[in-house]
């Protein structure tokens, strides 16, 4: 873990000050519990998250949902103060939702901070996840969730993975069983895409403070044998810093001349924790014979061709459709350039058009990370993205790796009751009798990893 505190003392002042600082990002505060009555005659908490949300993402407020008294969905919005408020109480022991009053039964309610970067259980963003536990659950309700007006589940778990935000939620051994959590994402500065560019790597880095804090890039990169150090200075949201191709392992982190932190990014030949840029030698061969291939077999269950989307755009829900149907499979390649018909068009022109740039891999490169960022928001469950730039013959195209989920299903949180398979050329909603299967069928990718592969 990457900046962490096991024990703070005042949490309340803590994560106040981070909102404070991160204005007007977080201008919001939205929380949902899922609680359930045990049989012992008191409720308990499944879990609790108080989530930082953007006035940019417009959410409608939902009421709570009680079925047969027995389990309920909970959610409130609190202001600052309130928060601060419900903080305190929990440190004292008793948590109010609403009607509901839970009585703390963990004797450990220390509160813990870690930053989180791109690629985490908790958020589709990089930020500060704080964590109390609250009860000691060694068991949950059992049976489904059914009452009038209300939405189906088949069990609590369902329940806790739809209403709750986490990526990834491990049913009855999940680590967030009985907690509270604070999810804050970092809305100042972090890292929003990372270009190979010979023996160097371009950064962009985005957020309300990108232009005009203090900011640096401080890191480190391994060989076979040595570590070898770098440092950069941020100007107008960009820093260059020097990694060759022949690197093994890259870590580095955004911060400012005070040292404070906002975002980092780890990664070594087979993992990486969201942007993923190491390369090896002959990738440009290996992903243009990779374009050339999906050209001449043409779509099918590992391949689809697309335009030119705007990150924007409302047929962007058919890239995350694929993308859903893909993870929920064996994983496949999407490539946004290429038209039905087997034709390289490229993205150039819509690229051009929408950048005002001339388009390069570097501006490829941010296009496909507001792509990912768009996708990744979309997408309920722990997904493996890479994407890439390819030039074929003077045409950029914008390829998207999908890896076969290691925990399925993968649904995305605008029809997050429709699981989506791949069944020839198109994507397709699973029938009831697939939902099992899928859930039992991870295992390898007979495609392997492109990265794996260079």
């Amino acid at each position: 873990m990457f900046d962490r505190n096991y024990n703070i003392e005042n949490p309340g002042s803590e994560i106040l000050a981070y909102l404070e600082a991160n204005q007007p990002g977080c201008t919001q505060l939205r929380r949902r519990a899922v609680i359930y009555f045990g049989d012992d005659g008191t409720w308990k908490l499944q879990a609790c998250v108080i989530e930082g949300i953007s006035a940019k993402r417009e959410i409608e407020p939902e009421e709570p949902r009680r079925y047969q008294a027995s389990v309920v969905l909970y959610e409130d919005w609190l202001s600052l103060k309130e928060l601060e408020e419900v903080i305190g109480r929990i440190q004292d022991g008793w948590l109010p939702l609403g009607e509901y009053n839970l009585d703390a039964s963990s004797s450990h309610r220390r509160w813990e901070r870690v930053r989180q970067p791109l690629r985490n259980p908790y958020m589709q963003h990089p930020g500060y996840v704080w964590t109390s536990s609250f009860q000691d659950l060694y068991n949950s309700k059992s049976g489904e969730l059914i009452a009038p007006d209300l939405p189906y589940y088949p069990d609590l778990h369902e329940a806790v993975m739809h209403w709750l935000p986490f990526p990834i939620y491990r049913q009855s051994s999940d680590q967030n069983k009985g907690e509270v959590i604070v999810l804050l994402p970092e809305t100042r500065a972090y890292f929003e895409s990372a270009t190979h560019q010979g023996d160097h790597v371009d950064l962009a880095i985005a957020g309300t403070g990108a232009r005009s804090l203090p900011l640096m890039v401080s890191g480190a990169w391994w060989d076979k044998e040595h570590i070898h150090h770098f440092s950069a200075a941020v100007a107008d949201g960009h820093a260059t810093v020097e990694v060759p191709e022949e690197a093994r392992r890259l870590d580095y982190v955004l911060l400012d001349t005070d040292g404070g932190i906002y975002d980092f990014q780890q990664e070594n030949e087979h993992h990486h924790s969201g942007l993923g840029i190491l390369r090896r030698e002959g990738d440009t061969q290996t992903l243009t014979k990779l374009v050339l291939d999906a050209c001449r077999n043409g779509e099918g269950l590992h391949t689809e061709f697309k335009p030119y989307i705007k990150p924007d755009n409302d047929k962007l829900a058919e890239v995350i459709r694929t993308v859903a149907s893909f993870a929920n499979a064996e994983g496949g390649h999407i490539f946004l350039g290429i038209s039905d018909g087997c034709e390289i068009e490229g993205i150039d022109e819509p690229l051009r058009e929408a950048t005002r740039s001339t388009p390069n891999e570097s501006v490829c490169a941010q296009y496909l990370a507001a792509l990912g960022s768009k996708i990744r928001e979309d997408l309920r469950g722990n997904l493996e993205l890479l994407f890439f730039p390819v030039n074929i013959d003077g045409r950029w195209i914008a390829a998207i790796e999908v890896a076969e989920a290691t925990q399925k299903p993968i649904t995305t949180r605008r029809e997050d009751r429709v699981l989506y398979v791949r069944r020839g050329s198109t994507n397709a909603r699973a029938r009831p009798e697939e939902w099992v299967a899928i859930a039992d069928s991870v295992g390898s990718n007979p495609l392997g990893s492109l990265r794996q592969r260079l």
